[in-house]
């Protein structure tokens, strides 16, 4: 009988190692799942952060390009003001002329025309040609 209880002994334990030794495989196996998944999610978000930081380095690329391109077509508009301003500085410089020369040109004919050398011209163009016949 000593046998016998000997054995149900053993088998008793041999049962428990048994579950113990599952436990701990299963234990194992869980810890190395959550590794792997903790892994992944790990890469996940590294692959998540290389994404945004070359979607952000595009943004600040298009910014520069754009940035760029607006300087240009404000020095383009700059240049055409500055261009528009000078051309309408000559024109008035050269009305300012046509006038002096006009003035100058009815002074001296009506100087002609008191003393009598030439009539009394009607227009300016008729005022320079009489005298410009005057002078020869």
């Amino acid at each position: 009988m000593a046998a016998k209880n000997s054995n149900s002994k053993n088998s008793k334990k041999s049962a428990a190692a048994k579950k113990a030794a599952a436990t701990r495989k299963a234990n194992a196996a869980k810890k190395s799942a959550a590794e792997v998944a903790a892994k992944a999610k790990r890469a996940a978000a590294a692959k998540k952060a290389a994404a945004t930081r070359k979607a952000n380095a595009a943004k600040k690329a298009a910014a520069e390009v754009a940035a760029k391109a607006k300087r240009a077509a404000a020095a383009k508009k700059a240049a055409a003001t500055r261009k528009a301003n000078a051309a309408k500085k000559a024109a008035a410089a050269k009305k300012a002329a046509a006038t002096k020369k006009a003035a100058a040109a009815k002074r001296e004919a009506t100087k002609l025309a008191k003393k009598g050398i030439i009539k009394a011209p009607k227009s300016v163009g008729d005022m320079l040609s009489r005298i410009q016949k005057n002078k020869r």
